[in-house]
């Protein structure tokens, strides 16, 4: 019998596996169960809530080695901490904290005050509770917050936090850091205000600082977007206490140019000197074509009271907020931001 081609017959079993999915979300923000480090700075107060915020919308944030969610700038101020202290070289141990803060203060294009704990974090208004250091004791109103993530020798080959030194630790031998707790390259930025941790694992009321209180069961990172944020050469004007900004010194940002972050976890120019890694966007435009569709000339309210309750309109001159809480001005006006790397 005549066959004009051999048959290739395709059989099934339908008993094998699956592959495993490997998809969780998309990347703009990660559905990733994330909460800020408990031990981060009170940095401003919600009337509504009564409670504190801890990380304010648009600032740079990474992640510390217990993988919870940091400013990024504490990265750098660690950096610069433990440089000072090492290289003091100092007749005790108390000489080199002294030299490490120094560092930390002189940071270029430091918010002042924002690197220590206050009497807001010792003894604040709303939840009457402290702040925790890394190892669960109660800050002190000018300890570093860097200072909980090293450890050094002390008398009698002890070894402690350096906050949680004391009065006599600071006439023992001088000795170098060892850090303990690091903190990442950058993950992206805080899309809204983190307000600070409930309080254990988030899931146990029992662990809670207040039982009946989670404002915030986990929070979210903002890693693809694009955001516009107000333009400042001086952080001593800003209105707002935290506001985030791009940090312009000499007002010499161009289009195209990328964006790294500072010690207070705002975006400023990309040296070229810092590591790829450390780029979180880049400039696609400077807008300060303000005012806008003539809105100063919209009538607008509390034009006699300061600049945080002049509504936008004629009380602030036809600027938008963003850049009157700034302390900005039309001419350095807003930068939009291409978040990339991330």
């Amino acid at each position: 019998m005549y066959q004009p081609y051999a048959a290739n017959h395709k059989t099934w079993d339908h008993v094998g596996n699956l592959t495993p999915n490997i998809e969780i979300s998309e990347g703009i923000r990660p559905a990733e169960e994330l909460h800020p480090a408990d031990y981060l700075k009170l940095v401003r107060f919600d009337k509504y809530s009564e409670d504190y915020y801890v990380v304010s919308a648009g600032k740079v944030v990474a992640l510390d080695s217990d993988g919870n969610v940091v400013p990024a700038g504490l990265a750098l101020q660690a950096a610069a901490y433990k440089t000072a202290w090492d290289g003091e070289g100092g007749a005790n141990q108390g000489a080199n904290r002294t030299a490490a803060r120094a560092a930390v203060d002189g940071l270029t294009g430091y918010t002042a005050g924002a690197s220590t704990y206050d009497a807001t974090d010792v003894d604040p208004v709303a939840s009457g509770v402290a702040v925790k250091t890394h190892t669960g004791n109660d800050v002190e109103s000018g300890d570093y917050i860097v200072e909980n993530f090293f450890t050094a020798v002390f008398t009698g080959a002890v070894t402690k936090r350096v906050i949680d030194m004391v009065t006599a630790d600071e006439d023992d031998a001088e000795g170098d850091l060892t850090q303990v707790v690091t903190i990442s390259a950058p993950i992206g930025i805080a899309p809204y205000n983190y307000f600070r941790w409930a309080g254990g694992d988030g899931v146990n009321p029992a662990d809670y600082t207040h039982h009946n209180y989670n404002r915030q069961h986990q929070v979210a990172v903002l890693c693809d977007y694009y955001i516009e944020l107000p333009r400042i050469d001086d952080k001593s004007l800003i209105k707002f206490p935290q506001l985030s900004c791009v940090y312009d010194s000499g007002l010499a940002l161009l289009p195209g140019d990328f964006l790294t972050f500072d010690a207070s976890s705002d975006m400023v120019e990309w040296a070229g000197t810092e590591g790829f890694d450390d780029i979180i966007g880049q400039v696609w435009k400077i807008d300060s074509g303000f005012p806008k569709d003539y809105l100063e000339r919209v009538r607008t309210a509390y034009e006699g009271l300061g600049d945080l309750d002049k509504m936008p309109g004629s009380a602030s001159s036809g600027l938008p907020d963003n850049i009157s809480y700034a302390g900005g001005t039309a001419a350095k006006g807003v930068v939009r931001i291409n978040l990339i790397n991330r």
